[in-house]
């Protein structure tokens, strides 16, 4: 550990050969991934190498490798815990988005099919309706707009509604 501590390659190739075996049974256990487990052993070595002035203080390498690993480890799963949720919202928003966007189909196709319907309507009814439902006039401002009686507006909106129904049932 000391040879380590103060740069020694060799030594520290002895370290990596000795320990990489069981500590990499023991991280693949958890991922059942060669490449993640590849990466977090990779990570383990390059850090301990990067810090291995800080070596003196350990008591045991074989119980601080393993802590390493078990840290690298839930790092490593807690990650892969964030992606999958972070895929899952995102397959959720993709369905939403497929909704809406059928949603949105249906409804310009269903109002295409009452534009088809109104136009088949009779001029003075189609006028009556489409100041009732698209311009929100009520059956007497129609009337007066119109001087006509307020029943026949009525009766106008009536009978273009029920074409209108009967037209889309079809």
């Amino acid at each position: 550990m000391e040879r380590v501590r103060v740069g020694d390659r060799e030594s520290f190739s002895l370290l990596y050969r000795q320990y990489l075996g069981p500590l990499y049974r023991y991280v693949f256990l958890f991922t059942g991934s060669k490449e993640s487990t590849e990466d977090i052993l990779q990570g383990i070595f390059l850090r301990i190498w990067e810090n291995r002035t800080s070596l003196v203080g350990i008591g045991s390498f074989k119980g601080y490798l393993f802590r390493s690993a078990r840290n690298r480890l839930i790092d490593h799963l807690r990650r892969l815990q964030t992606r999958r949720q972070l895929f899952r919202e995102i397959m959720h928003q993709k369905d939403t988005v497929q909704e809406d966007l059928s949603d949105e189909v249906d409804y310009r196709e269903y109002h295409r099919l009452v534009q088809e319907a109104i136009e088949k309507l009779p001029p003075k009814r189609k006028m009556i309706f489409r100041l009732n439902v698209e311009q929100g006039l009520t059956q007497e401002q129609i009337a007066r707009e119109l001087s006509i009686s307020k029943s026949v507006v009525q009766k106008q909106i009536y009978m273009a509604s029920d074409f209108v129904r009967r037209y889309l049932s079809r």
